[in-house]
């Protein structure tokens, strides 16, 4: 497993934020598109259907070492299986979908307690 950017990466599945916690809520990425299951049940935006995808609101913290950041929020991450983030809740960010229905909005718990400010830019496609 490996945590890049606002992604957390295993063998299985691609995860905005972090992977599913103990009530299974979590934002997967997939070749189909993005599907989130939280409070609200389990929804799915096909790629054909998305016009954009923003994600507003991330957690942000200094420009502390990446390995060290990733080893940590592993270890929070086992820990607290994304329930009970040391005795609260994670912090959140918000998934900004647009699509041919409309706007919609998906809290995603962070995989970290805050993130840098290149983790969060998105390299433009040239």
């Amino acid at each position: 497993m490996a945590m890049v950017g606002l992604f957390w990466i295993t063998e299985e599945s691609v995860h905005l934020g972090s992977p599913p916690d103990a009530e299974e809520h979590y934002v997967r990425i997939t070749s189909e598109g993005v599907q989130a299951r939280d409070g609200d049940g389990t929804r799915a935006w096909p790629w054909s259907g998305l016009r954009s995808a923003v994600v507003e609101a991330a957690p942000v913290e200094g420009e502390a070492g990446g390995g060290g950041r990733f080893l940590a929020a592993v270890l929070e991450a086992v820990v607290t299986l994304g329930s009970s983030y040391g005795g609260g809740t994670p912090p959140q960010m918000l998934l900004v979908l647009e699509s041919d229905d409309g706007t919609e909005e998906v809290r995603v718990w962070a995989a970290a307690k805050g993130y840098t400010s290149q983790e969060i830019a998105c390299p433009s496609a040239s």
